[in-house]
Parts: structure tokens; sequence; C-alpha cells
């Protein structure tokens, strides 16, 4: 009753409704701004709650592939870790392999330089040696040509000496016959040639076997034999008497 009475009131004057309508519209267009506003408001929360579901999806769309990255990435490096700890293991094993080739080395290393002591010491020895024997071999020429006539041709290679040993020199200067060839291996003796060749019953009688070793005292034997031998059947002074004439 008392708002009929108002409105009442309120219509009975004009100014009074001019009044009223004012600040009713007054009241309706802050109604409607605080309502725009509010509305306003509930749309930009809205949209940025609907913004940060989007932003929020993809971080997490981002943080599942960074996940899935991490992990295959802690798989691969948990795979490396196991090779190169394996690598270091096999490292080890070789570095102590390599230290037992070089101790190894070092021992053969001493061997060798006392070996080499040893073949050095030898080498001087076998050179006096066979500078002994060489003089005496040179003297034994002189004797055997002054005295035998008897001229020995020496020829030094690498592991053996080769000896050419003519018999009957002073008529026989060219040393195409009446002679023997013999190698020496370190004081072992083998005779590889002789001529003119021996029948087999002279072969025999000197007991000459090409393939035998013999020593130096075997072989001074066998040079008195072999001239015994030349003398007595093949006549050598005579042949080489002839063949001087000629």
């Amino acid at each position: 009753m008392d708002f009929e009475e108002d409105i009442e009131k309120i219509l009975l004057s004009r100014e009074t409704e001019e009044a009223f309508f004012k600040r009713l519209c007054s009241h309706t267009s802050n109604f409607r701004s605080e309502l725009l506003e509010y509305t306003n408001k509930r749309l930009d929360i809205h949209n940025e709650q609907k913004m940060n579901h989007e932003i929020n999806k993809n971080v997490k769309e981002q943080l599942d592939d960074d996940l899935r990255n991490l992990e295959s990435s802690l798989e691969k490096y948990l795979l490396q870790q196991k090779v190169l700890n394996k690598q270091i293991s096999a490292g080890k094993e070789s570095e102590e392999n390599l230290k037992k080739d070089i101790e190894e080395l070092k021992i053969k290393k001493e061997e060798y330089a006392l070996n080499m002591v040893d073949l050095e010491r030898e080498l001087e020895e076998n050179k006096k040696s066979m500078k002994k024997e060489h003089n005496a071999i040179n003297m034994a020429n002189g004797i055997y040509k002054e005295h035998l006539n008897i001229y020995i041709d020496f020829e030094e290679i690498d592991d053996h000496d080769n000896l050419k040993i003519t018999f009957f020199y002073d008529k026989n200067q060219d040393k195409d016959s009446y002679y023997i060839e013999c190698s020496n291996y370190d004081s072992t003796w083998k005779i590889f040639n002789i001529k003119p060749s021996l029948k087999e019953e002279h072969l025999r009688e000197i007991q000459l076997d090409f393939n035998a070793d013999y020593d130096i005292h075997d072989m001074t034997a066998f040079l008195c034999k072999i001239r015994y031998i030349f003398l007595k059947n093949y006549d050598c002074k005579r042949s080489l008497h002839n063949e001087k004439k000629v």
C-alpha cells in the first residue's frame, strides 16, 4: 500500500514524476553499466580461463614431450654409461696386458742384449780364428808352392770359403787341369770337383766320398793321395810337358 501511495504521490506531481523517472533512469543506467561491466568481467575471466586452459594444455603436452625426451635421453645415457663402463673395464684389462707385454719385451730385450754381447764376442773370436786360418793358408800356400809345387786359390764367400788347389804349378800355371776344388764351412771340408775326373777304382783307392765332411787332417792326407794318383795313373808330367811344347 505504501508503494502504491508513493506511486500515487509521484504521479500526482509532475515534478515528482520527472524526478522519479530521472532517478529510475539513472539507477537503470547504473544497473546496466554494472551488469555490462560484470558480464564483461565474467567474459574476460572465462576467456582467460579458456586461454589458460589452452596454455595449460599446450604446456602439459610440451611437458609430456619433454618427459618422453628426458626418459629417452636417460635411457641413452644409461646405455652409454654401460658401454663406457665396459670400455673402461676392457681398457684396464688391456692396460694390464700391455704392462705384461712391456715387461716381457724388457726381459726379451735384456736377453737379446746379452745374446748380442755373446754373438759379438763369438764374431770377434771367429774373425781372429779366420785371420789366423787365412794367414796359415797363405803361409801354407807359399810352402806348398815352393816345396810341393802346389798353388792354392782362395775365395771367401758369405758363410764359407772356396779353394782351388792346383798341382804341378811350375808347368801348370794356367791352372786348367790337375786340380781339386773344395769348400770350407767352419773348419769342415767338402770336395766337390776334381780335374781330370778320376776313375772309379782310383776313387775307391783314395776312399773319396763327395758327400762326406773332412777335417783339416783328412784334407792333408787327401792332398798327398790325390797327388800320388795323378803322378801314378794320369801321366801328368808328360801331359803337361806336351802341352807346353804345343
